[in-house]
Order: C-alpha cells, then sequence, then structure tokens
C-alpha cells in the first residue's frame, strides 16, 4: 500500500477500531485525535462507561459540581516511539487537568503502541474494575 491516500485512511480506521474495542469493554472514548501529518501521532482520552453513565445523571439532575469520572490519556509520539499514559480527575461539567504521568513505554510500531494501548485502557477501566 504505497497510496498516501490508502495509508492515510488505513490509519483513522486503525484508531476507529481501537475506539470499537475499547467500547466492547464499556469504555468510553471522550476524545481521539489523530495527526497523520505528525508522524501519525494520536492521543486518546477514555473513561468508563459507568463513569460516564453517572456523569450524564448528574448532568441531568443538574449537579455540576459532583466528581465526575476519572480520564486515562494516551499519547502515542509517532516521531519518538513513546507511548504515555496519564490520568486526570474531573468534575461532570469539566476536565481538571491535574493530569498524573502514570506510565511511559517506547513501541517498535504504531500497531504495537495501540495494542499496549487498548491494554492499559482496559485493564483500568473495564468492567472488573468499577
Amino acid at each position: 500500500m504505497d497510496n498516501p491516500v490508502e495509508r492515510a485512511l488505513a490509519y483513522v480506521r486503525s484508531l476507529a477500531a481501537l475506539a470499537e474495542r475499547l467500547a466492547k469493554h464499556d469504555i468510553v472514548v471522550r476524545r481521539l485525535h489523530c495527526d497523520w501529518s505528525s508522524f501519525g501521532s494520536w492521543t486518546v482520552e477514555a473513561s468508563s462507561g459507568d463513569g460516564e453513565a453517572k456523569r450524564s445523571s448528574a448532568i441531568q439532575r443538574r449537579a455540576f459540581s459532583e466528581p465526575g469520572a476519572e480520564v486515562f490519556r494516551v499519547i502515542w509520539d509517532g516521531k519518538d516511539y513513546q507511548l504515555a499514559m496519564a490520568s486526570t480527575p474531573t468534575t461532570v461539567i469539566s476536565m481538571l487537568n491535574q493530569w498524573r504521568e502514570l506510565e511511559v513505554r517506547s513501541c517498535d510500531s504504531h500497531e504495537g503502541a495501540r495494542v499496549l494501548a487498548h491494554e492499559w485502557l482496559s485493564d483500568r477501566l473495564g468492567p472488573s474494575q468499577q
């Protein structure tokens, strides 16, 4: 596949597939940013389905200052082949942006980074963790 159009499309599809696999573990992808033009770097922010259901309930009750779900962020740096994970607490309507770095690892490929991101997020947010 030497066609850049096809490679870029495959890249986006691979990240959409990651979101689909996470959803099977009751994990909500809150934010997915992919940057084909920057060495294929990407960011995924996710939280548990249960945490998002509680958030939705609080919004309906207008309880905006209640604590929200913990959000985990995974960043793949396609230039340096580094995968980093961090987490932050939230309130119902806002990110607190108090990111705590949890782990950083080198990966040999974009594919390996996606596999590790899936493992990290599933371990921390899957149904057995709630």
